[in-house]
């Protein structure tokens, strides 16, 4: 309690004045709690000073709320530019928000084991038999096929507690994307495509993102479209991740908003969708005083994409689109982007729009960085 307070006053958290007689004080309490290694032992005891806010009244005693949140692509990029130019004072931060951080020989290891573990645990699932992909290859999700369930509660929490593992696990990014489609009437079939996810899950508990020491600090991206993939809207999805260095910083799976009319167009969306990114990647290292000065490199497997985000022309055929996903043409026109064109079977963005074969999800998931713990020199397991 006494280093609380000392850290509050030396921050000069607050600012001592009068009390006004129109103003009712807010009071405050200590919370106290455990801070645990990652393997659940004791690290030490903390003790924090919060206002009871809950006692002030909307419109009485405040009009607007205002939280400051920090995007986990953030800490990612951070992770990445620690490894890439080998920084050394950076405390001894190791866990974060659950997450795992770890320095080894190798450059910087990102894994949520300990996460895992208990969320096998929670559900009753960490005796089950492992599998090699979290999704079965072909499969056709349905939102009214298959027997209602009973309790739909554990349904929800279970894949709330997936996305929360998405984090720093980009493999698993698809197939929790798709489940939690099905959020407000799930069916039976869609819980035993969940259980799956958390039998791949056991197969891979210590794997994690690793970012290499050294090497070449590039962005580069890569996005990519499964056109009319969505069974029951025939909406295609999108996907992109962004690298920097040797692993992946920022990542996408996600259904379109309306329905595409051609591959073409499916593909030009997700490409939008990821200059968008790259545009605010682009200003996020620029704050963190790590200027690009070169057009990132865009990898997609669509030629007809590529030539319409190229010419400035606006062909009769896309007079149906948007205006805002002609944002693509506008980068690369200002040099900011530069698209590439990509074999099919070297596109890594197809990891985030469709279940894949396990030799190809396998390769797929190394060239995004993904490792076991071992293989990242990691001492020790959670």
């Amino acid at each position: 309690m006494d280093e609380e307070i000392a850290a509050l006053e030396r921050n000069q958290t607050w600012e001592l004045v009068p009390k006004s007689t129109d103003v009712k004080p807010i009071s405050c309490k200590w919370v106290y709690k455990l801070k645990r290694h990652s393997d659940g032992s004791i690290e030490r005891h903390k003790a924090r000073l919060v206002a009871r806010g809950f006692s002030q009244q909307y419109g009485l005693d405040y009009d607007e709320t205002f939280s400051p949140v920090a995007k986990l692509t953030t800490v990612r990029v951070l992770l990445a530019l620690a490894a890439s130019f080998q920084m050394k004072e950076l405390g001894q931060l190791k866990h974060f928000l659950g997450l795992e951080i770890d320095r080894t020989q190798e450059g910087i290891f990102l894994c949520q084991q300990k996460y895992s573990k208990d969320l096998l645990k929670k559900f009753g699932m960490i005796g089950c038999k492992p599998i090699s992909t979290p999704m079965e290859p072909n499969s056709k999700m349905c939102a009214h096929e298959g027997k209602d369930l009973e309790d739909t509660t554990m349904y929800r929490q279970l894949v709330g507690s997936l996305i929360y593992l998405t984090l720093t696990r980009p493999d698993i990014s698809f197939s929790v994307g798709v489940m939690s489609r099905y959020m407000q009437n799930p069916k039976k079939t869609h819980l035993e495509a969940v259980r799956r996810i958390l039998r791949y899950m056991k197969s891979t508990l210590d794997y994690g993102i690793l970012y290499k020491r050294g090497g070449d600090c590039k962005v580069i991206g890569y996005c990519d479209a499964d056109y009319g993939g969505d069974h029951d809207t025939r909406r295609s999805t999108t996907g992109y991740v962004f690298m920097l260095g040797s692993g992946a910083i920022s990542w996408c799976s996600k259904r379109q908003p309306t329905v595409s009319l051609s591959t073409t167009e499916a593909e030009y969306r997700a490409a939008t969708m990821a200059a968008q990114e790259s545009t605010w990647l682009v200003q996020l290292l620029e704050d963190l005083h790590q200027p690009i000065d070169y057009a990132i490199p865009l990898y997609c497997d669509n030629l007809s994409a590529i030539r319409l985000a190229e010419n400035p022309i606006f062909h009769a055929r896309t007079k149906h689109m948007e205006v805002h996903y002609h944002y693509i043409r506008e980068k690369v026109l200002q040099e900011e982007i530069i698209l590439e064109h990509v074999k099919t079977d070297d596109q890594i963005a197809d990891l985030f729009t469709k279940a894949l074969s396990g030799k190809k999800f396998g390769m797929f998931c190394q060239q995004l960085g993904l490792v076991e713990r071992k293989k990242a020199d990691v001492e020790g397991k959670c």
